[in-house]
């Protein structure tokens, strides 16, 4: 295994597979408890804003189990998105969690990523992107089981009756899990997985611009979420309200980056002006912020690895 080298010219990984994944582990679940950090975010929980059925604290304890996800995905020795989604599913079984879904969007984002990461490294995004998605394009029969399961365990809010080309959740199993990324291809996470991950990409070059700037990482998260839900909006919004709501928060987004990129509004104040308007309709940008955590993970992982300019 070649070895690794970090700021200041740090050895690492001499020989140990185990380590290097762990190491990537770690730093890809980090993003995730960044992205639970970031306050404020509209709708969504916050270190100072919780919901009816997750806190702050819920999404630490959640991150010990996509750690393990991460790891039994990178040691895998035949389907990682199969073995990260149940190593995931046995983590969450003994953790103390509430019953519902916490981040199986990001875990589904980060599975693949974990199992391309040692290979790879963090440095060439596109190529890192590429393979993490043919890992779930490729991705078997077991790989949708394991998916189907945990959708059925933790009954997401916006999971409803479904009729299309695979089964519903609860009525079998479809032939492969490219099988659901196509039948759910409309979803942010689901596209992402598809296509390369463009969203997450995205959002890492926009995180890499504001750091080399000075900006610090929960400023520098703020202010991408705010462009991704411009941007692209939150199809988990789509899924559970509407296509009208979905139309609505983005239109909203729009508004609050132009009053803060016109400087009528600060950052935290077009946050929250976005915030007064979604929490009280329940609106959370879910599968916004599942990319938001991703490319969080993707930035550590590359600056620890010195491949991006850091902010001083």
């Amino acid at each position: 295994m070649e070895r690794h080298r970090g700021v200041a010219g740090v050895e690492r990984f001499p020989g140990e597979p185990r380590r290097q994944c762990s190491w990537y582990a770690s730093l890809l679940a980090a993003g995730s408890v960044l992205e639970a950090s970031v306050h404020p975010k509209p709708g969504a929980v916050t270190p100072c804003a919780s919901h009816g059925d997750k806190s702050f604290q819920d999404f630490v304890v959640h991150a010990v189990a996509l750690r393990e996800a991460l790891e039994a995905s990178c040691h895998s020795r035949g389907d990682p998105l199969e073995d990260g989604l149940r190593a995931y599913a046995a983590c969450l079984r003994i953790l103390p969690l509430p019953p519902g879904n916490v981040g199986l969007g990001t875990a589904l984002l980060l599975i693949p990523l974990a199992a391309a990461l040692p290979r790879l490294g963090p440095c060439d995004a596109a190529l890192l992107t590429a393979e993490a998605s043919r890992v779930a394009l490729e991705a078997g029969a077991g790989a949708a089981r394991a998916y189907y399961d945990l959708l059925q365990s933790l009954s997401p809010r916006h999971l409803g009756r479904y009729e299309g080309p695979v089964p519903g959740v609860g009525e079998g199993y479809p032939a492969s899990f490219s099988d659901v990324l196509r039948a759910a291809r409309w979803d942010l996470v689901h596209s992402e997985l598809l296509n390369s991950y463009p969203a997450t990409r995205e959002a890492l070059e926009e995180l890499e611009t504001l750091r080399a700037g000075g900006w610090g990482l929960g400023e520098a998260a703020a202010r991408v979420l705010l462009s991704i839900l411009a941007r692209r909006g939150d199809t988990l919004i789509a899924a559970r309200w509407g296509l009208r709501a979905y139309q609505r928060s983005m239109e909203e987004a729009r508004v609050a980056l132009t009053l803060y990129e016109k400087g009528r509004l600060t950052l935290r104040e077009a946050l929250e002006w976005l915030d007064s308007k979604w929490r009280p309709r329940g609106w959370s940008p879910g599968a916004a912020l599942d990319i938001l955590a991703a490319s969080l993970g993707l930035l550590l992982a590359r600056e620890v690895e010195a491949c991006a300019p850091r902010a001083v």
